[in-house]
């Protein structure tokens, strides 16, 4: 039961993640692109309605991902948040007329049975994670990759690889909030849901300025894929999870599946539809 309450979760987060990008990516391409990553580009962005509706519904899915993460191992929740892509599928199918084609049809297969697999083979839930100097090392590499186009100026691949770190070093801090909730240490709670604060507007600029300079295709799936695939790579040292040979089969599948759905006809359609 926990591991399906976890999993229930996991994919109302989902839901509220992918219909936020859907609504960022229509205000990213209304925005000027000599905004670049300054504070100017917040502030315009922060007086477009569905850009907070979207920065509303990102901050909605958090505590569904908290709450996961309290149940069930970072391996899980991660790979589970990237089923939300079978629900933008859904949704472009039926606003656009798509249909799901052989790709479609092998992502969805792909990504729910490397789910499957990793809800079954991975770490049980532990609320231990690595020092805190392990931790602050891996923050700061994480920081350093997603500040880069702030300070060097924003470019495409720079972008992505931006919002990537960011929303992986969201999800890694997510996972010690948890822990320090279950641990009853105030201090180390506050001070980890600052770090995913501001993990996610990081993020979530730099996807946005993304959105602005590249196709849908360029952006989406790379970021969904290092969302979905990356925390899992770092969760053994950093979140004590120790794998079983399960675990990079379903890494595997996740990724393929996350890759296909994230470049379809139907959620990139949906995309610029909402646009």
């Amino acid at each position: 039961m926990t591991l399906l309450a976890g999993l229930l979760l996991a994919l109302c987060a989902a839901a509220c993640f992918d219909a936020a990008i859907a609504l960022q990516a229509a205000e990213a391409r209304k925005v000027t692109q000599d905004e670049g990553l300054q504070a100017s580009l917040l502030w315009r962005l922060a007086k477009r309605p569905r850009w907070l509706a979207a920065l509303a519904l990102d901050g909605l899915g958090w505590p569904f991902q908290l709450a996961a993460l309290s149940l069930v191992s970072l391996s899980v929740v991660q790979p589970a948040l990237a089923l939300g892509l079978v629900l933008l599928l859904a949704m472009g199918s039926r606003v656009l007329g798509e249909r799901a084609g052989p790709p479609e049809i092998a992502g969805v297969l792909l990504l729910a049975g490397g789910v499957a697999i990793l809800a079954i083979g991975a770490p049980a839930h532990t609320n231990q994670h690595a020092a805190t100097g392990a931790l602050i090392a891996v923050s700061a590499g994480l920081g350093v990759v997603a500040l880069t186009p702030y300070v060097l100026g924003a470019h495409g691949s720079a972008l992505i690889a931006s919002a990537g770190a960011a929303y992986t070093l969201a999800a890694i801090t997510s996972k010690l909030l948890t822990d320090e909730l279950a641990a009853g240490t105030a201090a180390g709670a506050v001070a980890w849901a600052l770090v995913t604060a501001v993990a996610g507007l990081v993020g979530k600029l730099a996807e946005t300025a993304a959105l602005q300079r590249l196709a849908a295709a360029a952006v989406a799936a790379p970021i969904f894929a290092a969302e979905a695939v990356v925390p899992v790579l770092a969760a053994p040292w950093l979140a004590d999870e120790h794998w079983s040979a399960a675990v990079p089969v379903g890494l595997v599948l996740v990724l393929a599946g996350t890759m296909l759905l994230g470049r379809s006809r139907a959620v990139l359609g949906l995309i610029r539809e909402v646009a």
